[in-house]
Formats: C-alpha cells, structure tokens, sequence
C-alpha cells in the first residue's frame, strides 16, 4: 500500500505536468470512457460526444504529483487514462487518509479498479460550486500517469448547451401537449 505523508499530500497541485500530443486513436479512446456507463456524459449523441472530446487535454504526471489538491475550487474535471491516481481526504492538523485508488489501463475502458469504480474526478466541486472534497495525486511508487482534463469553462459551457436542449425538448413538449389539447377541445366543441 501506499504510505500518504502531510508533506506530499499538504502542498499545491503541480505545475509541472506534460501536456502529450494527442492522436486520432487518443480521441477515440476517450469518447469511449466518456461514453462509458456511470459517466455523465453517456447519453450524448455522437456529434456532441466528439465536440466534448476536443475540449479535453491529456496531460503526464510523474510520481508523486498532486493533481487535485483538497480543500479549493475545481478548476478541472479529470478522466484518468492509463496509470493510479489516489484520491485522498485531508482534515486540518491530521494524517492525510487514502479513500480509494483509481487504476487505469487504456486497453481496457471497461475495467477500473478501486472504491468508486470510476476513472472519472473533480466532478464534485464543479457541479456544486464547492471545494474539492478529496485531494487526488500519483502514488510515490507508481510509474507516471496520463489523465485527460477539461477546464471548468468547458464544462460549464457543455452543461449549458446540455441544458438549453432540455429546455428546447421541455418547450417542445408543453406546445405539443397545449395544441392537442386545443385541437381535442376544438373537435368536441364542433361535433
């Protein structure tokens, strides 16, 4: 197992990732995990799903990296693609706690081990507007880690025009239910 000390897990996300050069192949694998069951974004048609893909970057980080740190604002949704990442629980003036960790093979979008069963994080903070709840970072011991990341514009941006739609189908609905309704009341008024 993994030992968490305070000084690797109390200090700032990292800033020194790689940014990698993605290939057709790297955008295909990621429309499937997003597509994946349990992912917010799997009902999207095809379109949608490859406009959402091209708003995510895939970035390298190396052992020991803190990605998400614990505690501030969101400012990433994270799909881990190939390697571990831990997620972990920090509490002011305690031990750093291990909640669960991820591990990723990119050859396999349908097998993710750990406790929430998700390649998927950082969702959290940016769907409710509050702190990261858990800390994620590379295990000391692992190899390095490629995650894909959206910047919290995009995903606003994607929520609205996910939302937008809903509105379009929710007005459509309610037009089509009043002209029927007018159109039955109609009919029984004239016979």
């Amino acid at each position: 197992g993994s030992q968490l000390r305070a000084h690797l897990t109390g200090r700032p996300e990292t800033s020194s990732f790689r940014r990698l050069v993605v290939t057709e192949a790297d955008q295909y694998r990621l429309q499937r995990l997003l597509s994946a069951v349990g992912s917010p974004f799997r009902k999207m048609p095809d379109k949608s799903m490859q406009a959402l893909a091209r708003s995510f970057e895939l970035v390298e980080f190396q052992p020991g990296d803190i990605i998400m740190q614990k505690g501030v604002m969101g400012r990433h949704l994270y799909v881990v693609d190939d390697g571990n990442v831990e997620l972990f629980n920090v509490k002011y003036g305690q031990k750093p706690v291990l909640v669960t960790t991820i591990h990723a093979q990119p050859s396999r979008s349908d097998l993710v081990t750990g406790k929430f069963n998700s390649r998927m994080f950082g969702q959290t903070s940016l769907r409710l507007a509050v702190p990261q709840p858990l800390g994620a970072r590379v295990p000391v011991e692992a190899g390095p880690c490629r995650v894909w990341r959206m910047s919290a514009d995009a995903y606003d941006i994607t929520l609205q025009v996910r939302s937008a739609r809903g509105l379009v189908v929710v007005v459509w609905r309610w037009w089509w239910w009043w002209w029927c309704t007018a159109w039955i009341v109609f009919c029984k008024s004239v016979s």
